[in-house]
């Protein structure tokens, strides 16, 4: 299994991969923050020391299917608890690309 979703199995040379697809929503299994820039290569740098501002990265568990890493596009990573309920959400990464990322659901948002 594969997120996201590649043509070819990345560990192997079969290209009869399956697409599947996941629940928008999942559960937080844990998380830490970024409190430094990401080295490029191999990450797309956006940010210099001066501009970046810590983030926080975590593990959404997505029941029956599998485990996802990702960003979580919160404003203050302090709100964040184990086990609360994530969604799955489109969010800008540079000019032109959009990414992935993980937002706590509101409540009443149902």
């Amino acid at each position: 299994m594969t997120f996201p979703a590649q043509r070819g199995c990345p560990g192997c040379t079969r290209d009869d991969m399956e697409e599947a697809l996941f629940a928008r929503r999942g559960t937080l299994w844990t998380f830490t923050t970024q409190a430094f820039v990401p080295k490029s290569p191999p990450y797309i740098r956006v940010e210099t020391e001066e501009t970046f501002v810590p983030y926080a990265v975590g593990y959404v568990e997505f029941d029956g299917q599998a485990r996802v890493e990702g960003r979580i596009d919160v404003a203050d990573p302090s709100t964040l608890r184990i086990g609360m309920e994530m969604e799955t959400v489109v969010v800008p990464l540079v000019e032109d690309i959009v990414t992935y990322a993980f937002r706590p659901v509101e409540e009443g948002s149902g």
